[in-house]
């Protein structure tokens, strides 16, 4: 599922950045477009684990990798990355200045509409553009699936949990506060699943790392400890996760009622300790598009299929990333002899 999970997350980066219908086709296609997926298991821990060399050392460190032929082909996705974006911009872009049609309201449309009405006005140019597009590609598919990861594994790990959030979905359909194709907002009002996407995301953080801060001019009191200013201090959000004093005295184990059981002071205090996206002023901007994609995609699977899990435990290798792999499932339709909608965009049709 880790596979496929990714597969899509970076579909839905090629729908929504470049308005792509079917994304860049990984889950059409059966294919790993560019080496991508490749490229995010192997190239954030390079790049994270380069930056504890001395500067002179970095390079030849590099270069070392490029003796394996993963290596190889994580560097080759990366430059691919870079011309996919580079080309694709500029090719919109040079289709807009000539005044054809082009993919309305995707994002990228949007950015490169702010170059032509108002670029020179906020200092905004086409190659801040191709910047902002390799930052899609690069933050915008890894997090997200390893979140749904662990929605599907810990779901599927606890048989009795799945079958109130299958109960939840089902209800909601029948009485019409579902639909095809899943709103957000609609699917974000269930309570129980809610508490699935936060419990799963509390006890599996999608960062290995912490994401550092700097101590302001003077220092500061942080927990009884005085730190001087400049220093670099950071949270792993993997240790806050299972703090008791924030979650309970069973923070170690996946339980969803936490979110639930206590009303909605308690579940919005807990909210407030979680570190899934980070926290204060540079919060991951994406956030708002990864729970789009979460809160649809998780009905609309879960309601029309059936997964069966083959494995007793998942593999979980800690780097930049908190990486999940190994969700082996059987998949098969819970409803076969219903018709599946087809499900097309307006501005993709």
């Amino acid at each position: 599922m880790s596979v496929w999970l990714k597969r899509y997350t970076f579909d839905v980066v090629g729908e929504i950045y470049y308005g792509r219908r079917g994304g860049f086709g990984m889950i059409r296609d059966d294919v790993d477009y560019n080496n991508w997926c490749l490229l995010m298991d192997l190239m954030p821990n390079y790049g994270a684990s380069t930056t504890y060399f001395p500067y002179g050392l970095r390079t030849l460190y590099l270069m070392t990798q490029l003796l394996h032929a993963r290596g190889r082909a994580a560097v080759k996705g990366l430059f691919d990355v870079q011309t996919q974006a580079k080309t694709s911009i500029n090719e919109q872009w040079k289709t807009m200045t000539e005044g054809k049609e082009y993919p309305k309201n995707t994002m990228l449309s949007n950015m490169l509409e702010i170059v032509r009405d108002k670029g020179e006005k906020v200092r905004w140019g086409v190659a801040d553009v191709q910047t902002e597009a390799w930052a899609v590609i690069w933050a915008g598919s890894d997090t997200t699936a390893i979140a749904l990861s662990s929605i599907f594994y810990h779901l599927h790990k606890h048989p009795d949990k799945l079958r109130i959030v299958l109960q939840e979905i089902d209800e909601a359909f029948e009485e019409g506060r579902l639909s095809y194709p899943v709103r957000f907002n609609d699917a974000r009002k269930l309570p129980y699943l809610h508490a699935v996407v936060m419990e799963s995301m509390r006890i599996h953080a999608s960062l290995g790392t912490g994401l550092p801060r700097e101590v302001p001019a003077g220092g500061a009191d942080i927990c009884g400890t005085w730190v001087p200013g400049g220093v670099e201090v950071m949270m792993n959000s993997c240790s806050v996760h299972f703090d008791r004093r924030a979650f309970g005295a069973d923070a170690n184990d996946w339980i969803p009622e936490r979110w639930l059981r206590d009303g909605e002071e308690a579940a919005g205090k807990m909210e407030r300790s979680m570190l899934q996206f980070g926290h204060g002023p540079r919060i991951c901007i994406g956030r708002h598009i990864t729970n789009i994609e979460m809160y649809k995609v998780l009905p609309t699977l879960l309601r029309d299929f059936k997964f069966d899990l083959l494995v007793e435990k998942w593999d979980v290798w800690e780097g930049w990333f908190h990486n999940a792999s190994n969700i082996m499932c059987k998949v098969s339709k819970r409803r076969p002899d219903e018709p599946r909608p087809q499900l097309v965009h307006e501005h993709m049709k």
